[in-house]
């Protein structure tokens, strides 16, 4: 029973790296980014999503397009991780609402009470995260959001936590030219801010953070529909270092979409790229993310219905 104990806390702290490259918090599965576009561009998304997964990055988005929306993503993560999302999102007026989800699990994990060739049993791992966001326009430029969530992580025992993110929106206005205008936009987010229980009899922190990001139109043009925009993220969770992203996409014609990104300050994070495809009211997104030493490469897919 000793060996079984140290098992699941050894897995407890140990998945803070598995799924987010360090770490010493809890629920560090809150720290795996969604969405094949945000992949593909480096997860800068603060000041980018406005479909169902900014109730994920930032819930003030939400309002910043008319369309409700649906998205399912599907994210293969490193040693055989499963982790996947889901989100609804609907706009009354000045007035947006979502609902999400987000699962995490791992199978067949091996336990050995003594040094053996062969487990002496095996155990799952899964996470659940369910969350209610609304977001509400202030003015034309300004908008607020927040999410509230229920957090379960089972690792043999089990934790639960409640939390809130809050984000806000603002388009910056820099230029009397009405071409320019709206292309400038920001966002905040501060996120898993909330009480969690004990894993056994260890506290639990969650991986509160807070992130600043902004997003800028180089090319935005109403009759091709062809853009060129770039985005740059700045994310410090309280207990870690300030970790930096960048990304860029170009769209053809609001249909064909190619992406890059790179993130700064993780152990074995870098480079990353995506593609997207938009068939009316369809989207499907692919996001590449390789990891460093040898750990593997990980990929997210996400399908998304917009309709009004």
């Amino acid at each position: 029973m000793r060996k079984s104990f140290l098992i699941s806390v050894f897995l407890f702290h140990i998945s803070g790296f598995l799924f987010a490259g360090g770490g010493e918090t809890g629920f560090a599965f809150l720290k795996i980014g969604i969405g094949g576009k945000a992949a593909g561009m480096g997860e800068t998304a603060t000041a980018t999503a406005t479909d169902a997964t900014a109730s994920f990055w930032n819930p003030a988005g939400l309002i910043q397009s008319e369309n409700h929306s649906v998205i399912f993503t599907y994210n293969r993560w490193i040693d055989g991780i499963q982790h996947n999302f889901g989100a609804a999102k609907f706009v009354y007026g000045n007035n947006a609402f979502a609902l999400q989800y987000i699962s995490t699990g791992v199978e067949d994990i091996e336990q050995r009470d003594i040094p053996s060739e062969n487990p002496t049993a095996y155990f799952s791992s899964h996470d659940l995260a369910l969350g209610l966001s609304y977001a509400r326009k202030m003015n034309e430029r300004l908008s607020v959001g927040i999410t509230s969530k229920y957090i379960y992580e089972r690792i043999q025992s089990s934790v639960s936590a409640f939390a809130f993110d809050f984000g806000a929106w603002y388009r910056i206005k820099y230029s009397s030219n009405a071409d320019l205008d709206d292309r400038w936009r920001a966002g905040l987010m501060i996120s898993n801010i909330g009480y969690s229980g004990k894993f056994i009899d260890e506290k639990v922190k969650l991986p509160a953070s807070m992130r600043v990001g902004s997003s800028y139109d180089i090319l935005k043009n109403p009759a091709s529909k062809n853009t060129l925009s770039v985005a740059v993220d700045v994310e410090k969770f309280f207990a870690e270092s300030i970790r930096t992203h960048v990304g860029m996409e170009y769209g053809y014609e609001d249909r064909c979409f190619v992406r890059g990104g790179y993130q700064l300050g993780y152990k074995a994070r870098g480079i990353s790229a995506g593609i997207g495809m938009k068939v009316q009211s369809i989207s499907v997104d692919y996001g590449y993310m390789p990891f460093s030493n040898s750990l593997g490469a990980t990929h997210r897919i996400s399908i998304a219905l917009g309709f009004q």
